[in-house]
């Protein structure tokens, strides 16, 4: 035995209580907002319907050049959120009845809401977009 070395300092020794109390605490914490967590997740559903009226307020006294693209856009990114969204769930929930390691299929599905509404919104409303833009030049010829 190493005088010094085996046995703790008395810092060490005083953190121990204050270290464990402080992750009991962290834990309970982050139980209770598990729930408020996945509301917030919500959120970017919220923002994108906030930017949808903004979109529609913007261009109604517009010309078809540019309303069409817009309406387009965000029509385009809307439905296809929902129907990756739906797919989301029914792939997460036929996870969990049909194999073994299912409350793993559960938890991903409830992360992939909110990296679905940041990623592939954008991206479905820029295709839209280009989608409404050659209606809108067919419209015009």
């Amino acid at each position: 035995m190493v005088p010094g070395l085996d046995e703790p300092s008395e810092r060490v020794a005083a953190l121990k209580p204050r270290f464990s109390r402080t992750v009991f605490w962290a834990i309970i914490a982050t139980g209770c907002a598990w729930p408020l967590l996945l509301v917030v997740a919500a959120l970017p559903l919220v923002a994108f319907a906030v930017l949808a009226q903004g979109l529609y307020e913007s261009s109604a006294g517009e010309e078809a050049t540019v309303f069409i693209p817009r309406r387009t856009g965000v029509i385009v990114a809307g439905c296809g959120s929902l129907v990756a969204l739906c797919w989301i769930q029914v792939v997460a929930w036929s996870e969990y009845f049909t194999s073994s390691s299912g409350s793993l299929g559960i938890a991903i599905a409830l992360g992939l809401p909110p990296l679905v509404a940041l990623v592939v919104m954008p991206i479905l409303y820029a295709l839209g977009w280009l989608l409404g833009e050659g209606l809108a030049a067919s419209k015009e010829q």
